[in-house]
């Protein structure tokens, strides 16, 4: 839970003064991470596949428009890119 302790379970031995602990570590930012990543993996294989529409189209396009769709495109993969605060 967030904004609590974890329970952390401890020993000593009293023979050789060992002291030793156990606390149970929380899977969920990593999994977080994870999801982001795997998430913004996803958008960008959809910009990938546009550009491949685009170079298919590119010899209909003027070149003011090829420009256009590119710049588009160029835009959204760095907005996907960018990294998840975290």
């Amino acid at each position: 839970m967030v904004g609590t302790s974890p329970g952390v379970q401890a020993w000593s031995c009293a023979v050789c003064g060992t002291d030793w602990s156990i606390s149970r570590v929380s899977p969920r930012p990593s999994c977080d991470h994870l999801v982001a990543a795997v998430q913004r993996l996803s958008a960008l294989r959809s910009v990938l596949r546009e550009v491949i529409v685009l170079a298919s189209k590119s010899p209909r396009l003027t070149d003011e428009q090829l420009r256009e769709r590119l710049l588009a495109l160029a835009d959204r993969a760095v907005s996907v890119s960018a990294p998840v605060d975290g």
